[in-house]
């Protein structure tokens, strides 16, 4: 783009001084991922520099889900949701690169609520009703802090609690890998060739991939608003 800046990132660049940006920003690259060294996790997160114990790994703005119960019990999304006890809300956190925190018994990052000022904390205390009156997605925020001194290149862990490593350990107990290739024509993406062409979807009429993997179109660069939205339609799902 020679430097020249397109609609859309006028469209969305927020606007703050080097002063407010030191007071209040949060630092948010402090995560690498690349594939995890635990088994089985596929990939993970891991920290792009050293981070002092009780040190910012990365904020998580967090949007707020009133029942839970309403997605379907295989949903992806579920994986990445984190629910209190009692509670049908549960929230989804998007910060950069927290959601390939992987599980760990002796974890290296614990989370806590944010002391940042957009952080609208007061809405933790009040009755459910008023809770969603004053709740927004990102008005919450969580942190991914250091639970003890974290080296480079360190693989960063979370516990994800006793109802999850249950839940794991009961998958894991029925798991079959051969069954379930063979039943639904499950393909690990790491054995797909990306040298190989990607099939049309005339093509995937007759030799369609796995049903767990996706195709997805990207542009290169978001020129304006317009082909944003395109490529919003552009995703699609392999047959």
């Amino acid at each position: 783009m020679d430097g020249e800046q397109t609609k859309f990132e006028k469209s969305i660049m927020p606007h703050r001084s080097l002063n407010s940006i030191q007071d209040e920003g949060m630092c948010m690259d402090n995560i690498i991922v690349k594939p995890s060294l635990v088994p089985h996790a596929g990939r993970g997160a891991f920290a792009r520099r050293t981070i002092a114990k009780a040190g910012l790994v990365a904020p998580s703005p967090l949007m707020a889900i009133k029942n839970k119960h309403s997605f379907d019990k295989q949903e992806l999304l579920l994986n990445y949701m984190l629910s209190v006890t009692g509670s049908n809300i549960t929230f989804v956190p998007y910060g950069e690169g927290v959601d390939f925190i992987n599980h760990s018994n002796s974890p290296n990052v614990g989370l806590r609520w944010s002391s940042n000022k957009f952080h609208r904390g007061e809405a933790l205390t009040k009755s459910e009703v008023e809770f969603w009156h004053e709740t927004w997605p990102g008005s919450l925020i969580l942190e991914y802090y250091a639970l003890r001194h974290i080296r480079q290149d360190e693989e960063l862990t979370i516990d994800y609690g006793l109802e999850w490593v249950h839940a794991w350990n009961e998958h894991s107990k029925h798991w079959n890998d051969k069954k379930a290739r063979n039943e639904s024509s499950y393909t690990y993406p790491s054995e797909m060739d990306p040298a190989l062409e990607l099939r049309t979807v005339t093509e995937q009429e007759t030799m369609p991939y796995a049903s767990n993997l996706a195709t997805i179109c990207r542009h290169p660069h978001l020129q304006n608003d317009e082909m944003f939205f395109e490529y919003e339609r552009s995703f699609s799902r392999a047959s």
